[in-house]
């Protein structure tokens, strides 16, 4: 088996951090690199991390190599302060990274999306995750993982009042209904980490996309 090199950008959001912690304690990685605007504490002898600029990605190509690369970076629109920086953010910024991994051999590439996602959405929001969805399956990596996670529980950071809300709306509306709703009951960011890091290392090649049930069972199954 070849060495496993980890790249991943978000490392400081909800889903991100909670990768990064996973993969330093999971043997299967030789390396993990992080990637983000500002600097961040190195964890390990096995963590490295390099301050970019994500609006001059091209000078960073070089350091985007490695097996398996963990996209976590999201935004809202609120957060961005437009809908044209929530589609740089969500968007435009993504895809360029995808290409750059494509270009470089990234083997796996490996998404935190939105349940609903969808290019022809009317939601401006699930449109932009579904594009940044279609230009990744568009590349063709040999392995393609994506996670489309609903409400997020559990944050701890990035608190997003809309989630706070409907959180536990959400959870009791599905035991009323048998599970009825089971696709959008609010999941645990750490479930959502470790399906994506998961599925991944099962070297499946083509495109997975989980949610659900589906991200849920890579936690019921240890």
């Amino acid at each position: 088996m070849g060495k496993r090199v980890a790249l991943i950008f978000g490392s400081t959001g909800a889903v991100g951090k909670h990768i990064l912690s996973q993969l330093l304690a999971n043997s299967s990685f030789d390396l993990i690199k992080t990637f983000g605007r500002r600097s961040q504490e190195i964890a390990a002898d096995r963590h490295q991390h390099f301050t970019i600029d994500f609006d001059q990605l091209e000078q960073a190509a070089d350091l985007i190599v490695g097996t398996h690369l963990f996209y976590c970076i999201g935004s809202t629109i609120k957060q961005a302060g437009s809908k044209d920086m929530f589609r740089k953010i969500d968007f435009e910024y993504g895809q360029q990274i995808a290409k750059i991994a494509k270009q470089n051999k990234v083997q796996h590439f490996c998404l935190v999306s939105s349940i609903g996602a969808n290019s022809s959405s009317s939601t401006f929001y699930l449109k932009i995750k579904g594009q940044l969805e279609d230009e990744v399956k568009a590349l063709n990596f040999p392995s393609t993982h994506i996670v489309q996670p609903s409400m997020l529980d559990n944050r701890n950071t990035d608190i997003r009042l809309g989630e706070v809300i409907a959180t536990p709306i959400m959870k009791v509306a599905n035991v009323l209904t048998f599970n009825a709703f089971k696709n959008y009951k609010p999941i645990d960011v750490s479930v959502v980490a470790t399906a994506l890091i998961q599925s991944s290392l099962q070297n499946q090649s083509g495109v997975h996309i989980l949610r659900g049930d589906a991200i849920r069972a890579f936690i019921e199954d240890k």
